[in-house]
């Protein structure tokens, strides 16, 4: 069960944890498949948080977390009016196969990347943004290229065995497939900071 989460969605507002990502937004077929396998999960456990479709994301970088709100802010000012020069003319990374991954914490959408192209612009957009005198501080080094879709802020009323079996059962098309042509800054709370 994600404590921070729970008590955001009790308590908004309650996360004082602010941080800044460079992101990618999923493709319309993309959100329209998350769409059709979280309606798979709520009808066993309606209960858990399921990423609104406006939310959904696949992390290209963290620039930084855990901050104030008011670094968060400072940071973001300096980051936007570079973002034209540290995005320009990045390759387009393209992912396929997609499958369902999940852990005790989460269940995501994991696409393959075809190639290094999105570990490529990964790189690139970090080199640029610390050779602009940007400091990045975070907590990991992204390598997957998943889209979380669900997080367990509740304790399980279906029987294990079931959600087990609704997990490994719920079918994904595998033939999507996913160009990433467009990245975006976003800052704010980390449950779950959209500007």
């Amino acid at each position: 069960v994600d404590n921070q989460l729970a008590l955001e969605l009790s308590l908004p507002g309650s996360d004082s944890r602010f941080g800044l990502n460079i992101i990618a937004r999923p493709s319309p077929n993309i959100i329209k498949e998350i769409q059709f396998i979280q309606n798979c999960f709520q009808q066993v456990e309606p209960d858990q948080y399921y990423y609104p479709l406006q939310d959904l994301h696949l992390t290209v970088l963290e620039i930084c977390f855990g901050r104030s709100q008011q670094e968060a802010n400072n940071i973001a000012s300096s980051v936007k009016p570079l973002l034209p020069e540290i995005l320009r003319g990045l390759p387009t990374p393209r992912l396929d196969s997609p499958m369902l991954v999940f852990d005790t914490q989460a269940l995501a959408l994991c696409f393959l990347q075809t190639d290094e192209t999105l570990q490529t612009v990964r790189a690139m957009v970090r080199e640029r943004l610390l050779a602009s005198g940007i400091t990045m501080d975070s907590r990991y080094n992204p390598r997957s290229a998943h889209v979380t879709i669900m997080r367990y802020v509740m304790n399980l009323k279906s029987p294990i065995g079931r959600w087990i079996e609704t997990l490994l059962d719920t079918p994904v098309q595998q033939c999507l497939k996913w160009s990433i042509d467009g990245l975006l800054l976003t800052w704010g709370a980390n449950w779950y900071g959209m500007r």
